[in-house]
């Protein structure tokens, strides 16, 4: 799970399937079998398909994803090695790629 606390000003609008990509990269980026099957499993079990996470699986190894996109993906493998201490700098690239704070 991520948690974007608006205290801090991380707290950020994502498209949901964009979402869905940063929670499963985010799962992979844990090298957690549990974890990443756990997230499989929810994203079936709220309704998507398998031959559509197969597919968003696919997407994280694409490189012609689109920017805003690529920055999410980035910002979700950043959080997940280094956490809340380079969230300030994952933020400012999320909004140079075009990805706005909620307010």
């Amino acid at each position: 799970m991520i948690d974007l606390h608006p205290e801090y000003g991380l707290l950020m609008h994502l498209d949901q399937t964009v979402a869905d990509l940063v929670v499963l990269v985010v799962s992979q980026e844990n090298s957690c079998r549990f974890c990443y099957a756990a997230v499989r499993g929810l994203l079936w079990a709220q309704g998507m398909s398998w031959t559509r996470i197969q597919r968003m699986e696919q997407d994280l190894t694409r490189a012609d994803l689109p920017p805003r996109t690529m920055a999410a993906v980035a910002f979700g493998r950043s959080q997940s090695r280094s956490g809340p201490a380079g969230a300030r700098a994952a933020r400012e690239t999320l909004r140079r790629s075009g990805l706005g704070s909620m307010r």
